[in-house]
């Protein structure tokens, strides 16, 4: 489980090829889209924090997931070198998102308990 869980994160979490859309159909400007979106993988570090703490993260997991965000933090920092898009924010969402998603996942499945 946690090889395919690891897998569908990597695919989920390649960069997207999606257009830009440069009107906002609902008239807000793009300062105000700017600083009302952030963009971070506290969210899941603490999760990954909590789920070691607690035993339901295994240290390699952790490392894993650690290092996840990191690329996910690098990728950030590139993308707002010449300001964020929407695609490049929809995709940061999205990424910060699953990673999210895919810790809390691994700290609550059940483990395998074959002989």
């Amino acid at each position: 489980m946690y090889k395919y869980s690891l897998a569908l994160l990597m695919v989920l979490t390649a960069p997207v090829h999606a257009q830009t859309v440069s009107t906002d159909s609902v008239g807000t400007s793009e300062e105000d889209r700017a600083t009302s979106v952030v963009y971070s993988t506290n969210d899941a570090r603490d999760e990954i924090e909590k789920g070691r703490d607690t035993g339901t993260l295994s240290k390699e997991q952790a490392r894993v997931l650690k290092k996840q965000a990191t690329r996910i933090d690098n990728v950030r920092d590139r993308y707002a070198v010449d300001g964020l898009s929407d695609s490049e924010r929809r995709d940061l969402d999205f990424q910060s998102r699953a990673l999210e998603s895919i810790t809390k996942a691994q700290r609550f499945q059940i483990p395998d308990k074959r002989p």
